[in-house]
């Protein structure tokens, strides 16, 4: 499989010899469109399959990636401003992802806008975490969750799955950081329990592991807070599902008690029959 870097060197050749530029071709969409149209056809045969919104993405990452005149650079930013930075990313969070801390797609539905808001985002966490003191324990792990809520929604041109390992890595990182403030801790735990949750079962544990984080924040945060409250209700909701799949098998167990008996009253009758036909 051809690597993200390498597919993007790949465009980036065939837009110069079009001579087309990409940041020109990101500002509007119907020139985005008509580049991602030229380059398609001219990629190598193995890669012709790309649908039409992957090669969006690509060239959108390109020229995201290009150096623009007047930009600052973002690690450059004073510590001081640094949380208030952290607070217009999780606005940003907020605003595309809603309450959802993974995806479970991974190569349908992409979107090449997503994919370039997250890229963004990812860099911004970055650069934040970079500006905040080493001792500023809540402020760097809370960076770090914005990060992980990033990486479990973001969907590349190649699926989601790695990125949702690098999620898990943040929740550990986290998990690490708040070691020994239980407040901190519990916060952690209820994210990483909805990134379980939400994400396929075999990278992230899936549902069971998502109970563990739950029951982890009810021993940890005050009874009424509002990671307390909202671990309760997860840990409900999850148990209702269990009880309605417990209470579903029963029912399709005694289903098919019920058409074995059945079969065997249907076959005593006919056997009756034959008993009357033959005497």
């Amino acid at each position: 499989m051809v690597s993200n870097d390498e597919l993007r060197q790949k465009v980036v050749d065939i837009l110069k010899q079009a001579g087309i530029d990409a940041v020109e071709a990101a500002r509007n969409p119907a020139n985005l469109e008509e580049a991602a149209k030229t380059v398609t056809p001219l990629l190598p045969f193995a890669l012709r399959p790309l649908v039409k919104e992957r090669m969006r993405g690509v060239i959108l990452q390109i020229a995201e990636r290009l150096p623009r005149p007047g930009n600052a650079d973002a690690a450059s930013v004073e510590p001081a401003v640094s949380e208030h930075r952290l607070r217009s990313v999780q606005d940003e969070i907020r605003r595309f992802f809603g309450d959802d801390y993974a995806t479970k797609r991974s190569l349908r539905g992409y979107d090449a806008d997503t994919d370039v808001l997250c890229s963004r985002l990812s860099k911004e966490c970055d650069a934040i975490e970079a500006c905040v003191p080493e001792n500023d324990i809540g402020v760097r792990t809370r960076v770090i969750l914005a990060k992980a809520q990033i990486l479990g929604n973001w969907q590349k041109i190649h699926g989601s799955k790695g990125n949702q390992q690098s999620a898990i890595e943040c929740y550990e990182k986290a998990l690490a950081l708040a070691n020994g403030e239980p407040s901190l801790q519990a916060e952690v735990h209820y994210r990483f329990g909805r990134f379980c949750a939400g994400a396929a079962e075999e990278i992230s544990g899936g549902k069971q592991k998502a109970i563990e984080h739950f029951q982890r924040v009810i021993a940890l945060a005050p009874a009424g807070s509002s990671a307390y409250v909202a671990s309760e209700e997860e840990l409900q909701k999850h148990q209702k599902r269990r009880w309605f799949s417990w209470v579903q098998g029963m029912a399709n167990e005694e289903v098919v008690c019920l058409l074995s008996e059945v079969d065997r009253g249907t076959e005593f009758l006919g056997r009756l029959r034959l008993c009357a036909v033959l005497s």
